[in-house]
This record gives structure tokens, C-alpha cells and sequence, in this order.
């Protein structure tokens, strides 16, 4: 009787076996269903987050427009001010002529009005005055250009910075459009992963399923009605294959429970 008892421990011990590797294998495919879909929701943060950086990027680009157009602006208008300062110095520098020019006219005249005398008098006095103010004109026409010269400067300081506010605005832009650029390639790179991740967590899915579901049908198939002697001992263990069955169990009628 020792013979199918050995048989039956080991039918016992390999659906146990069995039983376990089936437990485990679905087990770890429960584990690598949770992993995927812990990765999944990462994934999602991540793509929600490129999200945000798109829009941002893409406010960041629209304010870089609006700096570049005013900048060309102020960059224009700059450059009416130097014309306008160029014209301003042109007609001080003939204020100037001209104060030079009345102001030797009167001292000509003075000098002829001392030649007449007594009767140039009064015309002497009148040259004077013209000397003085032609003196007074000169005085302001210098005044003048020295602002003039002054507001050059200033002016072309100015535009020297906005040249250089115009090309790091550029610089900037083109930053923003390559990050913008590559956001979005991100994006879309993680709503593929997105997806590859779906297609993975329900294809893990179904195998978990589909281990549960054979582990289930294996422990049914290997569990066989147990043949008892009158000790209670197992004498031989069925599980639908006659060629299994000890010859005692086939040749004892008394002992064999169907």
C-alpha cells in the first residue's frame, strides 16, 4: 500500500505547486498592475505639467512680441528726435551766421555814423543797440547748440541701448520659441507613453485575470476524490485516468469508494 500512497503525496505536492506558482505569478501581476499604474499617474503629472509650460511659454512668446514691437517703436521715435535735434542745430548754427552778420553790419555802421558827425549820432546809437542785441543772439545761439549738442547725445546714448534691448528681446524670443517648441514635443511624447502605459496596464490586467482564472481551474482539476482503507489510510488517488488506479483498488471491490 505504500505505492499509491507515494503517488498520492505527490499529486498532492504538485498541485501545490502548482496552486503557488499560480498565487504568485497572479500576485505579481496584481504588483505590476499597481506599478504601471502608479507610472501612469506620474506620466499624466508630467504631461499636465508640460501643459502648463507650454501656456506659460506661450504667454512668455506672446509679452516678447508685444517687446520687440515696442521697441521698434521707441526705436523709431528716437530716431525722429535726432532728426528733429539735427534741424534744431542747423537753424542755430545760422541764428548764429546771422547774429555774426548784423553784428559787423553795426559796427560798420557805427563807424559811419562817427564819420558824420554830429548828424550820425542818434544813427550810432541805434547801431549800439543792434551790436548788443546781434551779441546777445550769438550768446543765446551758443547756449543753444550746447543743449543741442547735449540732446545729441543723449539721444544717440539712447538708441545705442535700445539696439541693444531690441537684440536681447530677439535673443529671448528665440529662447521662448525653442522652449515652447520642445514643450510641445514633449507633450506629445508623453501622451504616446500615456498610452503605451494604457495598452500595458490592461494587458497585465487581463493576464492577471487569465493566471486567477487557470490557478482556479488547475486546483479543481487536481483535486480527485481520496480511496480510504478501513484505517483511514489514503490507498490510491483518482483523477479520471484508469491507468492511474493501483491494482489493489481494482481488484478490491469492498475497498474502493466511489
Amino acid at each position: 500500500m505504500a505505492e499509491p500512497r507515494n503517488e498520492v503525496a505527490d499529486l498532492a505536492t504538485l498541485r501545490d505547486t502548482i496552486r503557488a506558482d499560480a498565487t504568485s505569478a497572479s500576485t505579481d501581476a496584481d504588483a505590476v498592475v499597481m506599478n504601471v499604474r502608479m507610472v501612469s499617474g506620474l506620466v499624466n503629472q508630467l504631461h499636465h505639467g508640460i501643459a502648463e509650460v507650454s501656456t506659460q511659454t506661450e504667454r512668455a512668446r506672446t509679452i516678447g512680441d508685444e517687446a520687440l514691437t515696442q521697441v521698434a517703436t521707441t526705436d523709431e521715435r528716437i530716431g525722429h528726435v535726432a532728426a528733429l535735434t539735427d534741424e534744431v542745430e542747423a537753424r542755430v548754427r545760422a541764428i548764429s551766421r546771422i547774429a555774426g552778420q548784423t553784428r559787423m553790419l553795426a559796427i560798420n555802421a557805427a563807424i559811419e555814423a562817427a564819420h558824420a558827425g554830429e548828424v550820425g549820432r542818434g544813427f550810432a546809437a541805434v547801431a549800439t543797440e543792434v551790436k548788443q542785441l546781434a551779441r546777445e543772439t550769438a550768446d543765446a545761439a551758443v547756449a543753444i547748440q550746447g543743449q543741442v549738442t547735449a540732446v545729441r547725445t543723449a539721444t544717440e546714448a539712447v538708441s545705442e541701448a535700445m539696439t541693444i534691448a531690441r537684440q536681447r528681446v530677439a535673443e529671448i524670443h528665440t529662447i521662448i520659441a525653442a522652449i515652447a517648441t520642445a514643450a510641445e514635443e514633449q507633450r506629445g511624447l508623453a501622451h504616446t507613453v500615456t498610452g503605451i502605459i494604457d495598452e500595458a496596464t490592461q494587458t497585465v490586467e487581463q493576464l492577471g485575470a487569465t493566471l486567477t482564472a487557470a490557478s482556479a481551474r488547475l486546483d479543481a482539476a487536481l483535486q480527485a476524490p481520496t480511496v480510504t482503507d478501513r484505517q483511514g489510510e489514503p490507498s490510491c488517488s483518482w483523477n479520471g485516468d484508469p491507468s492511474s488506479a493501483s491494482a489493489s483498488s481494482l481488484s478490491t471491490p469492498s475497498t474502493r469508494s466511489w
